[in-house]
C-alpha cells in the first residue's frame, strides 16, 4: 500500500530529526573525561600512568574528530535531501493553497 505525500514528509521529517538527538550528550561526556585527563594530567602522581593518560587523551581527540566528522556528512546529507524534496513540498504547498 503506497503512502501518502503527508506521510512520507512526516517519516522524512522524523528522521532528520532523529540524526541530531543525543549529540550534546554525547559531548558532554566527551568533553567531562577529557577535563578529567587534564586534571589527571597536573598532579604530580601522574608518573606512574603517564603514558595510560596519554594514550586515553589521544583515543577521546580521535573519538571526538570522528563524530564531528559523521555530523558534517549528516548535515551535508540533509542538504541533499531537503534539496530532493523541495519540489515535492513545494507542489504539496501550491496544491494546498490554490484551489
Amino acid at each position: 500500500m503506497p503512502r501518502s505525500r503527508e506521510t512520507k514528509n512526516y517519516v522524512l521529517y522524523c528522521t532528520l530529526h532523529s540524526l541530531y538527538r543525543g549529540t550534546e550528550e554525547v559531548f558532554q561526556i566527551l568533553d567531562d573525561n577529557q577535563v578529567t585527563l587534564m586534571t589527571m594530567k597536573a598532579s604530580r602522581y601522574v608518573k606512574a600512568f603517564e603514558k595510560e593518560v596519554d594514550h586515553w587523551e589521544r583515543k577521546l581527540s580521535h573519538v571526538l574528530e570522528v563524530i564531528e566528522m559523521i555530523l558534517q556528512v549528516q548535515r551535508q546529507w540533509m542538504y541533499l535531501e531537503v534539496r530532493k524534496t523541495l519540489p515535492i513540498v513545494f507542489e504539496f504547498i501550491y496544491s494546498c493553497c490554490c484551489f
